[in-house]
């Protein structure tokens, strides 16, 4: 499987503090002189460099990242927070939608450049029971990790560090039964890329409920139920039984460095 050297992955429990935690080693990556990117900005950034795209899925690209940076500014929420349903904006759904569907169709592009080194990992994920929507969040980190591991070639400056990857996303699998997700996690581990760090953050799971309680009163969309909480809990050690020839550093944010 592929190989990423300059990339990080933080993973750990709903609430743990790891987006904090990524903007502080961001920001001392970036001081150290590396170009730092996330899952979209490497497929939005790269896809044009290394596929043949066509005008519209070029022009696609180009507003998606426009809505992706005022999304990650929290523009949208503040600008729609008061508007109501209008003919605009079921206009503006229907373009959205437009767009998502296109930069689908390029994450399976970018897919097909290394459908060797990845096809065991695709024969994998179509046999996971999850639905279409949850199975193309593990095909858009494999797609920016491909492209990551051909850009990273030529620029020695570039760092990839995305919000979630695949650690975090096998968290998903807690929702199967216990002698399933087992199994697949085994597996799962062995096929999927491997970022130069991991990074597992420690949380007390009182704290994990008490920022998750907070999340469902302002509701916010990343609010976990208690229930999945635990069993997200349990299927931990099932990540740490199969992980045990990866060095994954476990990290207090009382007492962080990277």
């Amino acid at each position: 499987m592929i190989s990423l050297k300059r990339s990080c992955e933080i993973f750990g429990m709903p609430g743990s503090g790891k987006t904090v935690y990524r903007k502080k080693l961001v920001k001392k990556l970036r001081e150290k002189g590396y170009k730092v990117y996330d899952t979209r900005e490497i497929i939005i950034k790269y896809s044009v460099k290394y596929l043949k795209l066509s005008i519209i899925e070029k022009i696609s690209l180009f507003y998606i990242l426009i809505v992706y940076k005022l999304k990650k500014n929290n523009f949208k929420k503040r600008f729609y927070k008061k508007r109501s349903l209008t003919k605009n904006t079921i206009v503006r759904g229907r373009f959205t939608q437009k767009l998502n569907k296109m930069y689908k169709k390029i994450c399976y592009k970018i897919v097909y450049l290394r459908l060797l080194p990845v096809n065991k990992f695709l024969n994998f994920l179509k046999k996971i029971p999850l639905n279409e929507e949850k199975k193309f969040w593990f095909i858009e980190i494999l797609s920016a990790s491909i492209l990551f591991d051909i850009a990273s070639k030529e620029k020695k400056n570039i760092f990839f560090f995305p919000d979630e990857a695949f650690m975090q996303r096998s968290y998903l699998f807690s929702s199967f039964n216990f002698n399933l997700y087992r199994k697949m996690i085994k597996v799962y581990i062995k096929l999927i890329p491997k970022f130069g760090k991991l990074i597992y953050l420690e949380s007390n799971m009182g704290s994990v409920f008490k920022v998750n309680k907070i999340r469902k009163e302002t509701n916010d969309s990343k609010f976990k139920e208690i229930y999945i909480l635990k069993k997200y809990k349990k299927f931990e050690k099932s990540i740490f039984e199969n992980t045990k020839r990866l060095k994954i550093n476990r990290v207090s944010l009382k007492n962080s460095s990277f």
